[in-house]
């Protein structure tokens, strides 16, 4: 998950889960699943000074990606 502060700057935390962490709710809804990372809460932080966010799936084997 990508999310930027009040300062303009990018931050990207892991967020991956084994498969199925992520799903579609609803049309144009995903939900996943909050895995403890290293407890700074900085993307949190970030989205509560600016709500955009980007979410990076990413596909190792194939070698593919999809940014949300």
């Amino acid at each position: 998950m990508s999310t930027s502060g009040e300062n303009g700057f990018p931050n990207i935390q892991h967020r991956g889960g084994p498969k199925g962490f992520l799903m579609v709710l609803v049309e144009k809804h995903v939900g996943f699943i909050d895995f403890g990372g290293n407890i700074q809460y900085v993307s949190v932080g970030n989205l509560s000074t600016n709500n955009k966010f980007a979410l990076f799936l990413i596909d190792y084997p194939r070698k593919k990606r999809l940014k949300i």
